[in-house]
């Protein structure tokens, strides 16, 4: 099974983000942690300051968009939505 960035997709910086996690040690969390490897994953992007446009970006990718509101952080994700999971 290829692996594709959440964010970054499967372009140049996508594989190249990949390929640093891997070269440092990093691997699928299901490999690290197999006591969960039938639970579905679900992405999340958090940002103080989000730029324009990323939050739709992220939202398309299937990822939940996290955002501080005051003293506390919401959920930017409408009930629409539809998580991707691994």
């Amino acid at each position: 099974m290829e692996l594709i960035h959440p964010i970054l997709g499967d372009g140049y910086y996508g594989r190249r983000c990949l390929a640093l996690a891997r070269r440092a040690g990093g691997s699928p969390a299901r490999n690290r942690f197999p006591e969960h490897d039938q639970r579905r994953l679900y992405g999340v992007v958090a940002g103080i300051g989000i730029d324009p446009g990323a939050d739709r970006y992220v939202y398309r990718q299937g990822l939940f968009v996290l955002a501080q509101s005051g003293e506390m952080v919401v959920i930017l994700n409408d009930v629409e939505f539809q998580p991707r999971a691994w």
